[in-house]
């Protein structure tokens, strides 16, 4: 059983490794996942019917024999099948997670390549311009535009170039509702009122998160799949100059991070 599922994996590690697939392709390749989990678990279910049908025969025999006070030998002999019954049922349910979260893994890995590409392509003029930068983690994908393109203004309103960034990722977005969006206000170090300290910056991160927020959900996508997040001056791009001494670093800090995350 798991020799078959393992051959799976093995081949649609192959086809990730080896380069993209076309979405035909990628389709299949996850009904066949699909096919391969529902036969695994139907075994599974069998398996652990028969497991439980003769643990409870057991029980019945050791209630029995409780009765009849057969030798201590044989009690022993019926706890000991017990528990080695009970020890397989727990190692099968463990492979089969194993299995489940490996072949999830491989899914996610290519769908993440998949989500990429396709916003790069969304993106390829602001990427150009070098105002945007698309990145992905292991199950995470970020978007990060300068805050130069986004924010203008002392009321922080959003510029004309990243309300049509934002109208663009939104088109995307609504076509696939699977993922869930964080944006991510970031500053430099620097605070036009020294006497506030950190405190204005810390807001000001989180005011801009809101305004993206709030004209994604203009733009068509639900609030609940929106969560704003102000991290002030705290995650600089360049750690080396991390309290901004250079001016080529500052602008890199003033960012807004969007981030998509799958829910597979």
């Amino acid at each position: 059983m798991f020799n078959k599922l393992s051959l799976f994996a093995l081949c649609l590690l192959c086809i990730v490794i080896s380069g993209c697939v076309s979405q035909k392709e990628f389709t299949q390749l996850k009904k066949e996942q699909e096919v391969m989990r529902a036969r695994l678990l139907a075994e599974q279910e069998v398996r652990h019917a028969q497991l439980k049908s003769e643990h409870e025969q057991l029980q019945k025999e050791l209630v029995e024999l409780r009765k009849s006070m057969l030798p201590t030998e044989k009690k022993k002999e019926l706890f000991d099948t017990m528990s080695s019954l009970e020890i397989e049922l727990k190692q099968l349910r463990g492979k089969v997670q194993e299995q489940e979260d490996y072949i999830a893994k491989l899914i996610q890995k290519d769908v993440l390549d998949e989500y990429q590409r396709e916003i790069e392509t969304k993106l390829q003029e602001e990427i150009e311009r070098a105002h945007v930068e698309v990145k992905r983690s292991e199950n995470t994908l970020k978007i990060s535009v300068a805050g130069k393109m986004l924010v203008a203004g002392s009321d922080h309103s959003i510029k004309r170039e990243g309300k049509h960034l934002l109208l663009k990722l939104a088109e995307y977005l609504r076509q696939h509702e699977e993922l869930n969006i964080q944006v991510q206000g970031h500053t430099d170090s620097e605070d036009p009122d020294e006497r506030r300290n950190f405190t204005f910056n810390w807001w000001l991160s989180w005011l801009r998160a809101m305004k993206v927020v709030t004209a994604l959900q203009d733009y068509g996508i639900h609030a609940a799949r929106l969560k704003p997040y102000g991290f002030g001056p705290s995650r600089p791009v360049d750690y080396v100059n991390y309290w901004n001494r250079t001016e080529g670093g500052k602008p890199q800090n003033r960012r807004i991070e969007i981030l998509l995350f799958p829910s597979l």
